[in-house]
C-alpha cells in the first residue's frame, strides 16, 4: 500500500479545518444552462463533519506510520552500522595476526639461511669441533697489523716466522710461554667482542652472553613443541566444547539439521540397499570365477587352496572392485613366491587359449616389485557376460588378509552404521581415483577403520586395548586358513566389547556428516594418529611428553616425510596401513569440501522441499 507524504497529508487537514459550516449555494439563471461544474466526490465543501474528522483522523495516522518507519530505518542504519564496524575491527584484527605470522616467518627463514650459509665454513666447523684445540684463532700479534688467522694446532708455526714477532731489545734468549696468548671469543662472528688470555677463555665460554649452536637449535625445538603443544590443546578444547543452543535460531539451525540427515539417512540406506542387491546379482559370476582359478590352482599345487579376502570378503566391493585372492598351502612357506606368481599366470593365459571354458583371462600383469609379489588379471563370464578384476597373491608369514577380512566383517556387523557409510565414501572417492593404493589413495581396510575409528570415540573416549601379538595356534589341528580368520574375529570382538550394550540403530546421515567433519576440519595427519582400539605406544595426542611420540611415530609407522597419514592395524601394532596415502591431504581437502557443500544446504532446507533438485548423494558425488 503505498503511504501518502507527509506534505499532502497536511495540506488535506489544513484543507479540512478551513472548510466553512455553511457550504455557499450557486446562484440559478433562468432558462437552461449548458454549462455546470465538474462532479467530484471529495469536495471539501459538500463533506460532512464526520467525514472531516475522519479524514483528519486518517491523515494522523498516516503521519504516524510514515514517522515509525522512518525511525525504524534510522534504527536498522545505526545496526548496520555497528555491524560494519565489528566486521572492520575483525578484519584489522586479522590482518595484524597475518602480518605478525609473516614476519615471524621471514625471521625464522633468515635465521636459518644465516645457519645454512655458515655451516660449511671454517668458523662453523670449528664452533661444533668436539675438541679444544681445534677452532680458529687469530695472531697474538695482530695488536701490531697482522692479519693472519688459523686453527689454533698451527699457531706456533706461524708464530715461528710472524713478521709482527717482538724481537727483545737485548739479545737475551727468554723462554717463550706459547699458552699464555690472548684470544678473542669464538662466538665473535656472531657479536661477541670479549678478547681474553687462552688460560681463561674456557671461563669465559661457560658465561658468554652468546649462545652456542646447540643451545639455540635446543631452545628452538623447546619453543616449536610448546606452540604445538598449545595449538593442539586449544584444538581439543573446541571440539569437546559443549555449544549452549537455546535460542531460537538454534532451535530451527538443529530442525533443519535433523531434516537433512533424515534424508541422507534415506538415500544411504537406499545406497546400500541397491549395492547389495548388485552385489548378489554379480556373486554368482564371480564365485564361478573362483571356482575355475582354484581348479586351475590344484593342477600345479594339489594342496593349495584360494581364499578370497578384501573387500569381497567384507561386502564391500563395488561393481568396478577389484577381487582379492590369496593362494597357498597355508601350512607352508613359500620360498619363491614371485616365481609361484609368474606360474601361475602362464597357467591362466594357457586356459585362456586352449580351453573352451565359459571363463576366460586377458590383460595377465605381474607386479614384481611390490611387498607381496601380485597378480592382477581380468577374467571374462562369456554366459553372465561379467568381467571381474582379480588381485591374486600367494600366502606368506606377513600376509594378513584372511585376518583383516574377518576383522572387517566383523566390525561391520557390530558396528551399526559403519558398512552403510563406507560404502558411500569409497564409492565417493572410486569416482575421484583416490581409491587405488599403488597410485597413493587409499585402501578400502583402511578406509573401513577410519570410519570405525569416529564409530568407536563415538561411543567411548577410552575404548578397550587389545593386543596385537600372534595368536596362539594349535598345530595342524586347525587350519592355518581359520586360525587368520579366528583371530580377526577374536580382535573385533574385543573392540566391540563396549558398544554391544548400544541397541538403537544411529542416524546414517548424521553418522555420515561426522565422519566428514571429523576428517575434513578437525583431523591432522602431521599430528594424529588413526587407532581402533589399540594400546599402542605412540597413540599419544600430546605432545607435553617430548619427541617420544614423534619419533615413534615418525621412524617406526611413517616411512618418510611422504607418508604422512598413520593407521594403526589392529591386528599387528607395527603396521601402518595408510603408508603407502601419499594423497591424503588432497582426499581430506574432498571431504572438507563435501562437509561444507552439506553444511551450507542446512540454512537453505525447508521442510517438505528440495534444495535444489536431485539426491544429496547425487550433490555429493558430483561435487
Amino acid at each position: 500500500m503505498a503511504v501518502p507524504s507527509p506534505q499532502k497529508s497536511t495540506r488535506t487537514t489544513k484543507k479540512a479545518d478551513a472548510a466553512p459550516a455553511t457550504p455557499e449555494t450557486p446562484k440559478r439563471t433562468a432558462g437552461l444552462c449548458a454549462k455546470a461544474d465538474s462532479f467530484s466526490p471529495t469536495t471539501l465543501n459538500t463533506m460532512s463533519p464526520d467525514r472531516t474528522i475522519e479524514a483528519a483522523t486518517r491523515a494522523y495516522w498516516t503521519q504516524w506510520a510514515i514517522d515509525a518507519a522512518e525511525e525504524e530505518r534510522t534504527r536498522r542504519l545505526h545496526q548496520l552500522a555497528d555491524i560494519q564496524r565489528e566486521e572492520d575491527m575483525e578484519r584489522a584484527r586479522r590482518q595484524a595476526w597475518a602480518r605478525e605470522a609473516i614476519e615471524m616467518e621471514q625471521h625464522s627463514r633468515t635465521s636459518r639461511l644465516f645457519l645454512e650459509a655458515m655451516q660449511n665454513t671454517a668458523w662453523f666447523q670449528a664452533t661444533i669441533s668436539p675438541s679444544i684445540l681445534n677452532y680458529e684463532v687469530v695472531c697474538p700479534h695482530s695488536w701490531f697489523g697482522c692479519t693472519f688467522s688459523c686453527m689454533l694446532r698451527h699457531i706456533e708455526e706461524h708464530l715461528v716466522d710472524c713478521p709482527y714477532r717482538q724481537v727483545p731489545d737485548t739479545p737475551t734468549v727468554e723462554d717463550m710461554d706459547l699458552h699464555s696468548y690472548d684470544v678473542v671469543c669464538p662466538n665473535a662472528v656472531l657479536g661477541c667482542i670479549t678478547i681474553c688470555s687462552r688460560d681463561t677463555i674456557g671461563a669465559h665460554l661457560s658465561v658468554c652472553g652468546i649462545r652456542s649452536a646447540e643451545t639455540e637449535l635446543a631452545e628452538r625445538m623447546q619453543s616449536q613443541l610448546s606452540v604445538i603443544a598449545a595449538s593442539e590443546t586449544e584444538r581439543r578444547r573446541r571440539m569437546n566444547e559443549a555449544t549452549a543452543m537455546s535460542s531460537e535460531v538454534h532451535k530451527l539451525h538443529d530442525a533443519q539439521t535433523k531434516d537433512l540427515q533424515a534424508r541422507l539417512h534415506a538415500e544411504v540406506s537406499a545406497f546400500g540397499a541397491a549395492h547389495h542387491t548388485s552385489a548378489q546379482l554379480r556373486r554368482p559370476g564371480v564365485l564361478r570365477v573362483l571356482e575355475v582359478v582354484a581348479r586351475i590352482v590344484q593342477t600345479a599345487w594339489p594342496q593349495a587352496a584360494v581364499e578370497p579376502y578384501g573387500s569381497f570378503a567384507t561386502h564391500l566391493n563395488l561393481p568396478s572392485s577389484d577381487v582379492d585372492l590369496v593362494v597357498g598351502p597355508f601350512h607352508s612357506v613359500r620360498t619363491d613366491s614371485l616365481g609361484d606368481v609368474q606360474q601361475l599366470g602362464d597357467l591362466l593365459a594357457a586356459h585362456s587359449s586352449s580351453s573352451c571354458s565359459d571363463v576366460t583371462f586377458t590383460s595377465i600383469q605381474i607386479l614384481a616389485h611390490a611387498a607381496i609379489p601380485l597378480l592382477k588379471v581380468v577374467a571374462a563370464v562369456g554366459g553372465a557376460d561379467l568381467s571381474v578384476a582379480l588381485d591374486v597373491t600367494f600366502w606368506s608369514p606377513s600376509h594378513q588378509g584372511l585376518a583383516s577380512a574377518a576383522l572387517g566383517l566383523e566390525l561391520c556387523q557390530g558396528i551399526p552404521g559403519l558398512k552403510e557409510v563406507t560404502l558411500v565414501l569409497k564409492y565417493y572417492l572410486a569416482k575421484r581415483g583416490m581409491n587405488d593404493v599403488y597410485r597413493g589413495g587409499l585402501s578400502s581396510y583402511g578406509l573401513l577403520l577410519m570410519v570405525a575409528h569416529v564409530c568407536l570415540q563415538k561411543a567411548s573416549r577410552h575404548p578397550t586395548p587389545t593386543k596385537s601379538a600372534a595368536v596362539d595356534e594349535d598345530d595342524g589341528a586347525v587350519a592355518l586358513s581359520d586360525s587368520q580368520r579366528a583371530k580377526g574375529v577374536r580382535v573385533a570382538a574385543a573392540l566391540m566389547a563396549h558398544v554391544k550394550a548400544e541397541a538403537a540403530a544411529p542416524c546414517l546421515g548424521k553418522l555420515l556428516m561426522e565422519v566428514l567433519h571429523y576428517y575434513g576440519n578437525n583431523f591432522q595427519p602431521e599430528v594424529d594418529v588413526v587407532t581402533v582400539g589399540t594400546s599402542f605406544r605412540c597413540v599419544v595426542h600430546c605432545l607435553f611428553s617430548g619427541l617420544t611420540w614423534w619419533v615413534t611415530a615418525s621412524d617406526d609407522l611413517r616411512r618418510g616425510a611422504a607418508a604422512t597419514l598413520c593407521v594403526l592395524d589392529p591386528l599387528d601394532g607395527t603396521n601402518n596401513v595408510g603408508r603407502h596415502c601419499y594423497r591424503i591431504s588432497h582426499i581430506l581437502r574432498s571431504f572438507q569440501d563435501v562437509s561444507n557443500s552439506l553444511t551450507s544446504l542446512i540454512v537453505r532446507l525447508r521442510r517438505g522441499k528440495d534444495v535444489g533438485g536431485g539426491s544429496l548423494l547425487d550433490r555429493m558425488f558430483n561435487l
